[in-house]
């Protein structure tokens, strides 16, 4: 596997319901990769990572501890925005509570520091886990200074029953 990122891969049905529904609300079409994850380490955060540790250990911790059985709770849809040069560019996603995905990034963390890392490389605690639905432009993330948390929530989500 030589992703650059860790991910929690889902059911995409749920998910492409939830947008469909949304560019009707917002009358718009999304952008979108036609299937549904939340990024556990993204790309910019291994980069610094893999001077200590390979994707492949990480990946082996993650399995370790449970990663593909990782229960989450849907909190809301979240919108972000960044203006450009004058054009709104906007992102949808749905912010999830996934208290184990923390869990990971902070044994991934210690292992890195115990590695040898610099402490401030990688922080764990700096995630915001949540599923991209889709985007106007390109997807938007933290390195544009867009944070996919609770304070951006659109829509609240009914909790349903479990599948």
């Amino acid at each position: 596997d030589t992703k650059s990122y860790l991910s929690l891969d889902l059911p995409y049905e749920p998910f492409e319901k939830i947008r469909l529904q949304l560019e009707k609300e917002q009358q718009l079409t999304l952008q979108n990769r036609g299937e549904a994850h939340i990024t556990v380490i993204t790309p910019p955060e291994f980069k610094k990572i893999q001077k200590k540790i390979s994707m492949k250990e990480i990946h082996q911790l993650a399995k370790k501890m449970g990663l593909e059985q990782t229960s989450y709770t849907p909190v809301c849809v979240g919108k972000s925005v960044l203006t450009q040069s004058g054009s709104e560019m906007a992102t949808y996603y749905i912010v999830v509570d996934a208290e184990k995905l923390f869990k990971i990034r902070k044994a991934v963390h210690e292992l890195f520091v115990k590695k040898g890392g610099d402490d401030f490389d990688f922080l764990p605690e700096k995630f915001y886990p949540h599923v991209t639905l889709g985007f106007t432009h390109r997807d938007l993330h933290f390195e544009d200074g867009i944070r996919k948390d609770a304070s951006s929530c659109i829509y609240t989500l009914r909790p349903e029953a479990p599948r």
